[in-house]
Formats: structure tokens, sequence, C-alpha cells
């Protein structure tokens, strides 16, 4: 699911009880779906679905499926966005390859190219650094940018070697790029954490710099991208993109983060910490440290934006409001 860009509307790829995709559209405001159109050249693979919700499981009839998807092309919907043309971006797996498809609002199928990154690319790594522009309907392979802009760090000799973690993110309205790496053979300070404005993938122009001997993981940008958020051992770090800020970090040690399960999914959302785990999502606010749970089906749909949380309670469709 994704919210629609400047509209009170949430798009969702849902799947009914015969595999068979469509394309919904909710208004927020009357609460109720003005648009659901069915996606007739896909079909969900029955082993992709959440079993784990009541309503799958009673519905959960394998024979019958596999009747009628006997000579059906079955696939996997890895990622779903609204783009501000109104249109949809899908990246599915579809027979064993991946696949770039951009729908219109009817279901039509627009755009459709293969994603086979890892037939062209000279070192298996270099897929890491490939990005896909689904606004521009294109590719871009950073890894040349970085050979050239890292130079002095012998970027280039370390990526093949693979010798160091990294983390690339971008921001929600995919203008900034969010860089880091982390040499582990290297001198101190060994961390690089670097933002670029991309409105042009081809040109991007750094923003903020800064080396420091950290990594931690689950970087992404904040609600209002001006920040970055991620996680360092036990503690949730905060750093503001500002050279003279940036050490001024805020850490939050979480209560929930020795929890038998991993965090699925991080987020700064104005003065709350969103922490996602398989079956209950938590918020934390950051000035009084007071937090609330709310359940969550294993594996079911969630997404965020701006301030809103929306997410699927078996057929039900709910909101939170982060404020």
């Amino acid at each position: 699911m994704d919210l629609i860009n400047f509209k009170h509307q949430i798009a969702l790829v849902t799947v009914d009880n015969l595999c068979r995709l469509f394309l919904k559209v909710f208004d927020i405001e009357n609460g109720d779906f003005v648009d659901i159109i069915s996606l007739n050249d896909f079909h969900g693979n029955p082993k992709d679905f959440n079993l784990f919700n009541n309503v799958n499981k009673s519905s959960n009839d394998y024979y019958s499926r596999s009747l009628y998807l006997n000579d059906k092309i079955l696939c996997k919907v890895n990622k779903f966005n609204s783009l501000s043309n109104n249109n949809f971006y899908l990246h599915l797996t579809i027979e064993g390859g991946d696949w770039h498809i951009e729908i219109a609002p009817n279901g039509n199928v627009i755009k459709k190219i293969e994603d086979d990154v890892q037939k062209r690319v000279e070192f298996y790594c270099d897929q890491n650094y490939i990005i896909f522009d689904i606004e521009n309907f294109k590719e871009h392979k950073l890894f040349e940018f970085f050979d050239i802009f890292f130079e002095s760090d012998d970027f280039s000799y370390n990526r093949v070697m693979d010798n160091y973690v990294f983390s690339l993110f971008l921001s929600s309205d995919n203008k900034k790029l969010g860089f880091i790496y982390f040499n582990k053979d290297d001198n101190s300070p060994r961390g690089n954490y670097s933002v670029f404005e991309v409105s042009d993938f081809n040109n991007p122009q750094l923003i903020f710099s800064y080396r420091i001997d950290e990594c931690g993981n689950g970087h992404r940008f904040n609600s209002d991208n001006n920040k970055i958020v991620y996680r360092l051992h036990d503690e949730v770090v905060i750093r503001e993109l500002d050279n003279n800020k940036f050490e001024k970090e805020i850490r939050i040690e979480t209560n929930i983060l020795k929890d038998t399960y991993h965090c699925q999914g991080l987020y700064n959302i104005k003065n709350f910490i969103v922490e996602v785990y398989y079956n209950k999502f938590y918020f934390l606010n950051i000035n009084t440290k007071e937090y609330f749970l709310v359940g969550r089906e294993v594996g079911s749909t969630y997404c965020i934006k701006e301030d809103k949380m929306f997410y699927t309670e078996g057929t039900k469709l709910k909101m939170i409001t982060i404020d």
C-alpha cells in the first residue's frame, strides 16, 4: 500500500481468494473505496500470502486454487508505489525473473522492463549500488559515481573487495540520497556519512558529509528529511544533517529492543520513534519517553507517510495519526 501524493487517498494492491490481483483506492475522508480495478494480467502466488491471519487460514483451499491457477502467470509483489503522474509502480517477481512495471489508474500496463541487474554487472557487489528511479522509470549505476567521488578512500578497491559495510537510502520525496559506508580496515575515523541532492541522478550534488567512527544499521531519513535515524547496538540514534550539530546526537534506549524478535522497521516521525516488529508497532515519544503498543497481525501490510501510519488487520484498513 502507499499514500497517493497530494490526495487524502491510499492505494493498495490486494488479492482475492482466486489469487487475482486488484488495485484499490481508498478515500480516507469518506472512509470507503472509490476505485477497484482488476489487474487482469497478474495473479498472486499462494505461497507468498500472509497465512498467519484468520482470513487466509479459513480460505486457504490450495486444491481449488491449483486448478484455477494451472495456466496462469503467478507473481510476487516486492514493491508498490504511487507516482506523481497519478500512475503506479510495481516491482514484481514473475516466473523467476524480476520486472519493473508502471500501470495506469485503469490497470493497463504502460511500461515494463526486466530487472536483470545481476546479468549485467561485472562484480556481484555492484548491484547493491544500482537504484531504480521509479518516477523516471530508469536505473542509475551509482557505483560509477562513488568510485570517482570517494577516490581518496580507495572506494573502487573496497567495493570490489567487499571490505566494508554500507547503507544506501532515499528520502521520502526521492530528492535526497543518503550514503553511509564503514571501512573495517581503514584508519580512524572509518565511517563516512554523506547526503546528496539527486533531483538529477546523473549529477548528484553533495549536501553534507561527515566522518565518524560509527556505523549502525537501518539508516533512514526522518519525516522532515533533515535528520538521519539509525540503530546502534541497543540504542536508536538521531543526528542532524549539519556539520555543527551532527555530533550532538540524540540517543534513546528503547526497552522493547530486547524483544526476542528483531525490529523490521525504524522510523522517526515528528517527536516519535516508531519501531515495527513482527507482531506489534511500538511508538515512543522522544520528549516524554512515554510509549504505547499497537498489535499487528504477523506479516501484515503497513505504510507510513507524513504523520500517519496505515496497516491492515484482516480485511480492515486501519490508521494511526502520529502527533
